[in-house]
């Protein structure tokens, strides 16, 4: 087997791999994984979610993974459907939307790109400079999206310097819609 075979075994993932972040859980490692998990139920259930930014990133590699490979193997595959069903497990349903909704939407694709997009949200208080923030506070908010979703597209453009903020995205495109 050649490189390039070997390459079209393993679909390389269309994200820039993010430095791991400890997000601090009372129950260790595993609340952490429980979060996340909770978190990928989410977003393949309702398409576009809002996080923090940390969890937002590691919610997007593993959704990344998780649809990457229900592609590459398909629902007959016996170990992606069991790698399904675990990250999916609390909402049963998401498994068959996993297989007969997104695996045709992005199934398709030639091209190695992202089956998700992330988006930064605004603060919920004014940033204060005499305050001190600590933890997640740091970070911010983010919305975690699939592409290709039915709802009203988040794009922007940075020629306002709020214009990347969720609310100010809606708006203007509900303002088209409507004008």
């Amino acid at each position: 087997m050649n490189q390039a075979e070997v390459g079209r075994l393993v679909r390389t993932l269309g994200v820039k791999l993010i430095a791991p972040k400890r997000i601090k859980n009372p129950l260790g490692y595993r609340g952490t994984l429980d979060k996340v998990r909770e978190s990928v139920t989410d977003l393949i259930v309702d398409e576009r979610i809002h996080l923090r930014t940390p969890r937002a990133q590691l919610t997007r590699l593993y959704a990344e993974r998780l649809i990457s490979e229900a592609i590459m193997n398909g629902d007959c595959h016996k170990e992606t459907m069991r790698i399904a069903s675990w990250w999916l497990e609390s909402h049963p349903s998401a498994v068959h939307k996993l297989f007969q909704v997104l695996v045709p939407r992005f199934g398709d694709s030639e091209k190695v790109e992202s089956f998700t997009r992330i988006f930064k949200a605004p603060m919920r208080e004014e940033y204060n400079p005499n305050k001190k923030y600590s933890g997640a506070h740091i970070f911010g908010h983010s919305v975690v999206e699939l592409k290709k979703n039915p709802f009203p597209p988040l794009a922007y453009s940075n020629s306002r310097p709020n214009k990347k903020h969720i609310h100010n995205v809606l708006l203007s495109e509900a303002k088209k819609r409507i004008l």
